[in-house]
């Protein structure tokens, strides 16, 4: 049994030699055990297990809930961002309709102002 979980240890990538002697040496120690001690081991592996599922689990909660408030915050500041091109868009065209506008009087001035002196 020991050597069949060695070697499916063995086939999974990323297993560092040093887990799998740790793992190795667990399975001999439960082996060893007498029944009684195989109950209170299993139930602390159980216990243990559903600790850290638990801690898992809250940390995914946590998570997943910071991930939906930065992705609101996104979508905000998007909003913003193209609200923002826009105004800054409009306002320009703004400008140039009304600074080619005040070009085209000073030439128009000038023009009178050329054929008054003629």
């Amino acid at each position: 049994m020991a050597e069949d979980v060695l070697e499916k240890l063995r086939n999974i990538n990323g297993v560092s030699e040093d887990l799998q002697k740790k793992i190795l040496e667990m399975v001999q120690k439960y082996r060893q055990l007498d029944e009684e001690g195989k109950k209170d081991f299993n139930e602390e592996a159980r216990d243990a297990f559903r600790k850290s599922l638990s801690q898992i689990s809250r940390d995914l909660v946590k998570n997943s809930t910071l991930a939906m408030l930065y992705q609101s915050h996104a979508l905000i500041i998007i909003a913003a961002l193209v609200i923002v091109f826009i105004f800054v868009f409009f306002g320009y065209k703004l400008y140039r309709s009304l600074s080619e506008r005040e070009r085209k009087r000073e030439e128009k001035k000038r023009n009178k102002q050329m054929k008054k002196k003629k």
